[in-house]
């Protein structure tokens, strides 16, 4: 196996943006105006945060779960979403084990939780992905087409960007697409970026370790750490635990043709450098969580062009936060004979407006993403 596959991650790791709030009276429903204007029949309601009102609603958070509130103080839904988007034409997206779909403003599910990806309702139209594959839908939940291309990105004055194995093009509100001259898209770039340099690699020095590209399809050689994230201060603290491979914080993805595509950056989940397995860690869920993996790696003696490489995706919300208690994402080597962290091999990215080399997400404006 050439040293050229090693250590690929795909990171996803979110925290839920808006600030703690004053206790808000919420009126009873089922109750007649002049009821809810005697204090005895008001609910008094803490929420865990509360987001600015944008169209009519704040998106409101108790117990790790979402929903709204109007501007009177109603809720209009339960608290049951593990996520949800601000309302755009009288709907929003929410989600809910891991699938979105719609609700309007009274709460009622219009478009079922049932698709991976969906953009917001900035036309009558827009696209939702299932099953790896893109449709036209309705704001009543009509799916008017099936659509042949790879990539969405959402409507902007009734055009999306979209893209067909690497061609890019245009469509319009009745799913009509035009190509442009364009041939090769970002992703393909990186593809062909990144097999030559694999090309470039030297495979004589020696194999791999076991499983430290996860070929065995499992956590074998590997150590998996779960914990939560802090705020000391100033000062940003992550305590994590040893920990059996938890679902959900620790997740295996096997290279699958045609390759699932992120629900966030719309960039490949297959490794670029076609590794059969990939690492996922974190989830799009709230509540402060990380999560840690390590691999210790023997050198071999007077080993002098021993080399490591990873390939590696992140993604993650950048909710406005303060510096230090932002998303982040860390890699470290340590040498044990140095008792040392080897520098030129460790970073940390912290998801902040404008970060280098990151995008901001065409599916939820909330979110950056560093692809492969």
């Amino acid at each position: 196996m050439p040293m050229s596959k090693y250590l690929l991650f795909l990171i996803l790791l979110f925290s839920f943006t808006g600030k703690a709030q004053q206790p808000v009276v919420v009126k009873t429903p089922g109750l007649k105006n002049s009821d809810n204007q005697n204090p005895a029949n008001a609910r008094l309601i803490v929420f865990d945060e509360q987001e600015p009102f944008v169209n009519g609603y704040a998106r409101v958070l108790q117990n790790n779960k979402f929903t709204f509130i109007n501007k009177t103080g109603n809720i209009i839904a339960p608290f049951e979403y593990d996520g949800a988007r601000n309302f755009s034409n009288r709907l929003a997206a929410v989600n809910k084990n891991d699938k979105w779909g719609f609700i309007n403003e009274s709460g009622k599910v219009i478009i079922p939780i049932a698709y991976e990806i969906v953009f917001d309702f900035t036309e009558s139209v827009t696209a939702a992905f299932v099953k790896k594959k893109w449709w036209l839908i309705t704001a009543k939940g009509d799916l008017l087409k099936p659509l042949d291309i790879t990539v969405f990105n959402g409507f902007k004055n009734g055009i999306a960007k979209i893209s067909k194995d690497g061609r890019a093009g245009t469509m319009n509100t009745k799913g009509e697409i035009v190509f442009g001259k364009e041939q090769e898209s970002n992703t393909q770039n990186n593809l062909i970026a990144a097999k030559k340099n694999n090309n470039q690699t030297n495979t004589a020095i020696t194999v791999c370790p076991d499983n430290i590209d996860f070929e065995y399809g499992s956590f074998f050689n590997w150590k998996c750490f779960l914990g939560q994230v802090d705020s000391v201060g100033n000062t940003n603290v992550i305590t994590v635990n040893p920990s059996v491979p938890t679902n959900n914080r620790h997740t295996l993805y096997s290279r699958v043709l045609p390759s699932p595509i992120d629900a966030y950056g719309l960039f490949p989940i297959n490794p670029p450098d076609g590794s059969n397995f990939a690492l996922r860690l974190g989830n799009t869920r709230i509540g402060a969580q990380a999560e840690r993996v390590r691999y210790s790696i023997r050198v071999p003696v007077n080993d002098s062009n021993f080399s490591i490489k990873y390939d590696y995706a992140v993604v993650f919300e950048d909710p406005g936060h303060t510096i230090w208690t932002q998303p982040r994402f860390t890699v470290k080597v340590f040498d044990s004979a140095a008792n040392a962290y080897v520098d030129c091999a460790s970073f940390e990215y912290i998801s902040v407006s404008n970060l280098p080399g990151f995008a901001r997400s065409t599916v939820d404006t909330g979110v950056i993403y560093k692809p492969w």
